[in-house]
């Protein structure tokens, strides 16, 4: 960020005179005017598993997985040489999900079971100077069923109808501490809501040849609230 005006009646503009520092507004200059090296730093990792077997007539698959990162950051507020401000936003998150599926025949008719799991922990704290900040930690619960029938009529044309019943759930425990109503003041937020839907889904295909396909596709979508 670049400042090209500067408001002389400010006290930025008034402590850069006083002493002596130039102000900096020219925007293509590509001078940085700070007190310190600004930083941003990302640490992520992940792992996942797939797992696939028979049972007698019966396809089972197995996904699980795990994502977990740590934020941080720091910059100068007030974008000048002076050692006024300074905020950052670090933050560590971590996921893991987990899904199984059931898949199985009976004549033209090709079923898909499953029940799915999310959990998400994350929590942070971010901070302008020493004066301000807030603290905050984040759980999201996800947990699912779903399935579907797709009816061969023939060669060409086949249906499917299928549904997934979710329930999200999320809390959050954020605190704020602000003396000098440099944000707004000081407060503190605890909640919790939950999410219940049923959302069906139709497709209808016909292959008009090995390379051409029609399709139709009706379906209804979710997503839970939060907080803010």
């Amino acid at each position: 960020l670049e400042t090209i005006r500067y408001d002389d009646a400010s006290s930025l503009a008034f402590l850069l005179d006083f002493l002596g520092l130039d102000r900096n507004a020219d925007p293509y200059d590509r001078i940085v005017y700070s007190d310190d090296v600004n930083r941003e730093t990302l640490d992520g990792w992940g792992a996942s598993a797939r797992l696939r077997t028979r049972i007698g007539g019966v396809t089972l698959t197995n996904v699980a997985a795990y994502r977990s990162h740590e934020y941080d950051s720091r910059f100068d507020t007030d974008r000048s040489p002076l050692r006024i401000g300074y905020d950052g936003d670090p933050e560590e998150v971590w996921r893991a999900s987990e899904e199984l599926r059931l898949n199985w025949e009976t004549g033209p008719v090709s079923w898909l079971a499953g029940v799915y799991f999310y959990h998400q922990d994350g929590s942070n704290q971010s901070f302008t100077g020493v004066i301000a900040g807030s603290d905050a930690n984040m759980i999201t619960t996800s947990s699912a069923v779903f399935g579907s029938a797709t009816w061969s009529v023939n060669e060409r044309f086949d249906i499917t109808l299928g549904a997934r019943w979710v329930r999200d759930e999320k809390e959050i425990d954020y605190t704020q501490y602000d003396p000098v109503f440099l944000l707004g003041g000081s407060g503190t937020i605890q909640a919790s809501d939950s999410w219940v839907e049923i959302t069906p889904n139709l497709n209808v295909r016909y292959r008009f040849t090995p390379d051409v396909m029609a399709y139709l596709t009706v379906s209804n979508g979710f997503k839970s609230g939060g907080f803010n």
